[in-house]
């Protein structure tokens, strides 16, 4: 038996018969909404024509690693021929969906429910893959995934603007139409010959709606791709996961170290911070950062660091003519006790310090200085 890890390293390499009729895309409900127009491509073609995929704005942690020691299978062989949509849905459940599934299994459970009206729609406005988390009276959508057939133009997408291009306009208007009436940032859509990954970039939920959002956008082929689907299948997964990890394991507003979060960001879950200077900022204050524990998933936030030390100073040695000679005075962190100190050192001895001065206020990250004798001054 094979392990996902290894599995969603793989493309699907059953032989497929694609006869390049196309569907098309023109839902009424959906007219209201705005193209997306603010994409930011995540993929490149390599000088072989091979697609290559940015995933670094993706977080891993170790429960990820534990999935993909998770048992798997690999699809059957046979061949497959797309002559509907329904061909298309069904080759990717098979040998895409299924497999990346099977580490989902556990850590935590991921179910997908194919065509799930939301209450209160009715079936055109029903999306084709639904992927959720949590208790099954109370479960939560962390992916949704729309099925077409040849209808994606790759060059289109893959060049960042689609306005002019009127079917790819529409399919962007019903894939927004879907993550704003699911509430899911990371969408999919596969055509039979390509997958596009959008992420809406929303602060919140309502942001979905906007022409302005940012989308992160990856444009992978079915064949000619150093990135298996299956894989990036996994990763929008494991994005749409955090956002649910992080807004039900630490709700906010999270108080560490003394900061106070301010806001949370809707697509990915993560806090922001106000810096020393009142900047926002996503960086956690005083050396604290998030980490998942792998066996049960439990996310918590811990202190990384226990002091830091700030770019030190040379003070020269008073009527010395020796190079070198004199004192070090540098500023220490002290992220226990949310302290600053600044600490003299002889350099002919760094094994103590000489004085350690206890600041009144704790002084900013970044912090730098110079020394100046008072004979300089006059003073």
């Amino acid at each position: 038996m094979d392990t996902v890890g290894h599995l969603i390293w793989q493309n699907p390499d059953n032989p497929v018969k694609n006869d390049h009729a196309y569907t098309y895309t023109d839902k009424a409900w959906t007219n209201p909404y705005h193209a997306i127009q603010n994409l930011m491509i995540r993929t490149q073609l390599d000088r072989d024509g091979r697609t290559n995929g940015d995933f670094t704005t993706f977080n891993t942690f170790d429960d990820d690693a534990l999935r993909s020691q998770q048992h798997a299978v690999s699809p059957n062989m046979r061949s497959w021929i797309f002559d509907s949509e329904a061909d298309c849905e069904l080759f990717f459940h098979t040998e895409v969906s299924n497999v990346v599934l099977a580490g989902w299994r556990n850590y935590p459970l991921v179910r997908q429910i194919s065509h799930m009206k939301l209450l209160g729609s009715n079936d055109a406005e029903s999306v084709d893959a639904t992927y959720l988390v949590g208790p099954y009276d109370n479960m939560t959508v962390i992916v949704i995934g729309e099925m077409k057939k040849n209808l994606i133009n790759a060059r289109v997408w893959q060049s960042g603007n689609i306005m002019g291009n009127s079917p790819q306009e529409k399919l962007s208007k019903e894939l927004r139409a879907y993550a704003h009436n699911y509430q899911a940032p990371q969408v999919y859509c596969f055509d039979g010959e390509t997958l596009l990954l959008l992420q809406f970039r929303a602060s919140k939920a309502a942001d979905i709606l906007l022409n302005t959002v940012k989308v992160d956008c990856w444009v992978f082929p079915r064949e000619k791709t150093n990135v298996p689907l299956r894989y990036a299948l996994y990763m929008l997964l494991s994005q749409g996961f955090r956002r649910f990890q992080a807004m039900n394991a630490l709700p906010g507003p999270l108080s560490v170290g003394g900061f106070e979060s301010v806001e949370r960001r809707f697509f990915d879950g993560r806090l922001i911070w106000r810096d020393m200077d009142n900047n926002k900022t996503l960086d956690y204050p005083g050396g604290y950062n998030r980490s998942v524990e792998g066996e049960v998933a439990n996310v918590e936030v811990a202190n990384v660091e226990v002091a830091n030390v700030e770019e030190p100073v040379f003070i020269p040695r008073r009527d010395s003519t020796t190079e070198g000679d004199g004192y070090v005075l540098a500023l220490i962190n002290d992220y226990a006790f949310m302290s600053s100190e600044l600490h003299l050192l002889d350099t002919n001895d760094f094994t103590h310090a000489l004085a350690v001065i206890k600041l009144p206020l704790r002084l900013r990250y970044g912090l730098y200085g110079n020394w100046v004798d008072a004979v300089e001054t006059g003073k």
